[in-house]
């Protein structure tokens, strides 16, 4: 199975993040390193 890279900012669901792990998947999870208040330039920075 190919897995694939994803970015979760903090409009994607935990659930979402974590059935994706769960799959095989990576997830770079935007909610634990950023508030959800932080500019935009933080978070495509981090993507």
């Amino acid at each position: 199975m190919r897995s694939f890279r994803f970015f979760a900012d903090h409009c994607v669901p935990a659930s979402i993040a974590a059935a994706l792990e769960a799959n095989g998947h990576e997830v770079l999870w935007l909610r634990p390193q950023r508030t959800t208040d932080a500019p935009d330039t933080d978070v495509i920075e981090k993507a």
